[in-house]
């Protein structure tokens, strides 16, 4: 009886310290892994953001990369390409790497905008999607001088008909160029695959319509995420080391959970 009772309490005294390891390391949960599960987004019926992207306010930096830091505006994920300039991300596709944007003051304003910049992607991580084409916006020019066949291309953004809007493939932008009839243009990335380009071109609103659809981005220098997924961690950065981590329930890990080949780290 007493070798049962010795047999019965070592039973229990095992179940117990398992039950205990496993709270602990329940308790224990990394913090980086907790903060980087959560869903978030920016309101509304908007999509959720994840790894490579991180929103500022909403999430610690570790669970993105340096250059794809986004902030809620309207209940809408923007990100700068410069110091003066947001863009709308419209749609992420993270098997693709890829993202659709709008110029934000194009979607208040439309495409007459004084304040529209070319854009440069220079000392950034993206670069253009396949379908890029490039529509040329020239404002203030001299209407008595242009040529009647410009009539086609000429946009309404005021009382007095006096800017024209051509895609680079128009063989009349070489010779609006040249004319000097109207400012230097503004050139604005659009997708040239775009139903209005097909449908709408040459008609006085096809510009504001072509640039509210936006166009693509593709992104590069994000390390593989999906090991790590995969293994149950969350993607992340360190940014003291500036390299990818995977952030795991019980410890970080340089490529996913689990991984005894792997680096880890208790920082």
């Amino acid at each position: 009886m007493d070798r049962i009772s010795s047999s019965s309490l070592a039973l229990i005294s095992l179940v117990f310290l398992l039950l205990l390891s496993v709270l602990q390391t329940a308790l224990c949960a990394d913090w980086r892994f907790e903060a980087c599960s959560k869903i978030v987004n920016c309101g509304g019926e908007g999509f959720n953001i994840s790894y490579p992207f991180w929103i500022y306010d909403k999430q610690p930096s570790y669970c993105g990369i340096p250059g794809f830091q986004l902030t809620c505006k309207n209940q809408q994920p923007t990100f700068n390409l410069s110091s003066t300039t947001d863009y709308i991300i419209r749609h992420i596709s993270y098997e693709n790497q890829s993202f659709r944007v709008i110029d934000a003051k194009v979607s208040r304003e439309g495409g007459c905008s004084s304040q529209l910049e070319n854009v440069t992607l220079d000392s950034t991580p993206f670069r253009y999607g396949p379908n890029r084409a490039d529509l040329f916006l020239f404002f203030n020019c001299n209407h008595t001088l242009l040529p009647s066949e410009y009539s086609v291309h000429e946009i309404n953004c005021s009382s007095t008909p006096s800017n024209l809007a051509l895609l680079d493939d128009d063989p009349l932008l070489n010779q609006v160029k040249a004319s000097g009839y109207c400012n230097p243009p503004v050139i604005a990335p659009v997708d040239r695959n775009s139903t209005r380009v097909v449908l709408q071109y040459g008609k006085s609103s096809y510009y504001t319509e072509l640039l509210n659809e936006g166009f693509d981005l593709i992104w590069g220098g994000a390390s593989d995420c999906s090991r790590c997924q995969r293994s149950g961690g969350r993607c992340g950065f360190d940014w003291t080391i500036y390299n990818f981590y995977c952030w795991c329930p019980d410890s970080p890990q340089r490529v996913q959970c689990g991984s005894l080949s792997s680096l880890s780290t208790n920082f």
